[in-house]
C-alpha cells in the first residue's frame, strides 16, 4: 500500500483527527458531473454546512470532487513547508501562493484567471491541459456539468511535495462550507475565498489531519 502523509488544516487546539483514506479509483474526466462510475471508490468527507468532498487517486493524480451543493466555487489549499497554495475554481481557474513571514503569511503570487468557460469544448480542453501541465492542477468550472459539482485533479508530484490540505466551498460571503469542521483560519477568510489576494493572512498549518493514499 502506497502511503502519503498529508494533512487537513484543523483547529482543535492542536489535536489531530484520525487518518482519512484516499482510495485508488478511476481517472476522472473533470467535466463537472460526479458520475457514479468514476467516483465509485471515493471516500467522502462531510463539509461543515452541507455537501461532501470526495477523494480518490490513480497512479498520476489525486482527484477531489465537491457534491450536493448549491452552484458555487471551490478552494483547495495545499501547504508546502512555509508556503500555502490556493487553488481556486469558479468561472475560471487561478492559483495564489502565500509565504510565511514571521507569524503572518504574505502573497508572493496573486490570482491570474485562466481557462474560463462553461462548455467543455475541445478548445477549452486544450486550454485546461496547458494549465494542468504548467500549474500541476486543474478543475472544472462553475456551471459546467451538474450545478453544485466541481472536480479537481492535482498531480501526484505536487501532492508528494505537500504536507497539508484543506477544502472550502462557497456561494457567497455568508455561505462558506469547509472541511475539516472546525476550520477557522484564513482559509475561510471571505476576501480570499471570493478570489482576492489579501496582503496579510494567518494560516494554522501545524494543526493537521493526515490523509492516507491506499
Amino acid at each position: 500500500m502506497a502511503r502519503l502523509s498529508l494533512v487537513v488544516l484543523l483547529l482543535f487546539g492542536g489535536c489531530a483527527t484520525s487518518q482519512v483514506p484516499i482510495p485508488q479509483g478511476s481517472t476522472v474526466d473533470m467535466d463537472g458531473t460526479l458520475e457514479s462510475t468514476e467516483w465509485a471508490q471515493a471516500h467522502r468527507l462531510p463539509l461543515e454546512g452541507g455537501g461532501s468532498v470526495l477523494l480518490q487517486h490513480d497512479s498520476d493524480a489525486v482527484y477531489i470532487g465537491f457534491e450536493a451543493l448549491p452552484d458555487g466555487w471551490a478552494h483547495v489549499y495545499l501547504s508546502e513547508s512555509d508556503s500555502v497554495h490556493v487553488l481556486h475554481a469558479s468561472a475560471a481557474l487561478g492559483t495564489a501562493t502565500y509565504a510565511r513571514q514571521g507569524d503572518l503569511w504574505r502573497p508572493v503570487r496573486s490570482f491570474t484567471w485562466e481557462v474560463r468557460g462553461q462548455t467543455l469544448t475541445e478548445e477549452l480542453r486544450a486550454a485546461r491541459r496547458a494549465f494542468l501541465s504548467r500549474e500541476g492542477w486543474a478543475a472544472s468550472t462553475m456551471a459546467m456539468g451538474t450545478p453544485g459539482e466541481i472536480e479537481f485533479r492535482i498531480e501526484r508530484a505536487w501532492i508528494d511535495a505537500s504536507d497539508a490540505i484543506a477544502f472550502v466551498y462557497s456561494t457567497g460571503p455568508d455561505a462558506i462550507l469547509h472541511s475539516p469542521e472546525a476550520l477557522s483560519d484564513a482559509t475561510v477568510a471571505p476576501l480570499l475565498v471570493r478570489g482576492d489576494t489579501p496582503d496579510s493572512l494567518r494560516f494554522e498549518t501545524p494543526q493537521w489531519h493526515q490523509l492516507d493514499l491506499e
